[in-house]
């Protein structure tokens, strides 16, 4: 990543990837995350952004790896298929998020998925390692629940392929 300032762009889907508009029955996120305050809040910025349906959350990495493997219980209407979007936090029960990223990235059909480490760490050492696995993005989850609602509406937008957006419009920098 190189630097913690917000000062990239997002154009186009990362680098060999092509996306279409999320408009089956596809979740187009999967959020991985074992905080219940957490994804509680997510899910609840993902309604608020009017996106709810498309959020489909798991609490650890065995879980997420065997929702992608198609083994998971995904329920009636999100079916088996694959997200466009996958959000690991890094700091899971068991497999840890790199550890996800890992196994994703040897699968072939993981291969134009969307990988964001979404974290509430702010360590450049971390994004540099989630570059260096693959990942897309490391992004560092907002201070405010408004943040988390604008940021996810920017990733959504971006992921439609609507809008360019500015790392400073997507991300709030976590301040310890």
């Amino acid at each position: 990543m190189g630097s913690t300032e917000n000062d990239f762009l997002l154009e186009g889907p990362p680098t060999g990837k092509t996306l279409s508009a999320i408009q089956d029955d596809r979740p187009g996120f999967l959020l991985a995350e074992d905080t219940a305050s957490k994804d509680l809040l997510v899910q609840r910025a993902f309604g608020a952004a009017g996106m709810a349906d498309s959020l489909h959350v798991v609490a650890d990495g065995e879980t997420a790896i065997e929702y992608l493997r198609g083994c998971g219980e995904p329920g009636p209407t999100l079916g088996r298929l694959l997200p466009k979007v996958v959000l690991l936090d890094s700091k899971l029960p068991g497999k840890d998020g790199f550890e996800v990223l890992s196994w994703m990235r040897m699968q072939s059909h993981c291969r134009s998925l969307i990988i964001v480490i979404f974290t509430g760490l702010n360590r450049e050492v971390d994004a540099d390692r989630a570059r260096a696995m693959g990942a897309d993005f490391y992004l560092t989850k907002p201070n405010t629940f408004d943040e988390l609602v604008k940021m996810t509406r920017c990733l959504y937008e971006w992921v439609l392929g609507k809008s360019p957006v500015t790392n400073s419009q997507l991300l709030a920098t976590h301040r310890a």
